[in-house]
């Protein structure tokens, strides 16, 4: 699919946050 312009900011904050928790 084809995700919004807010979609896609919210899927970079998400990828963002595991990576964080994920350290």
């Amino acid at each position: 699919r084809m995700p919004e312009r807010s979609d896609l900011s919210a899927d970079i904050n998400e990828q963002l946050i595991v990576e964080l928790y994920s350290k």
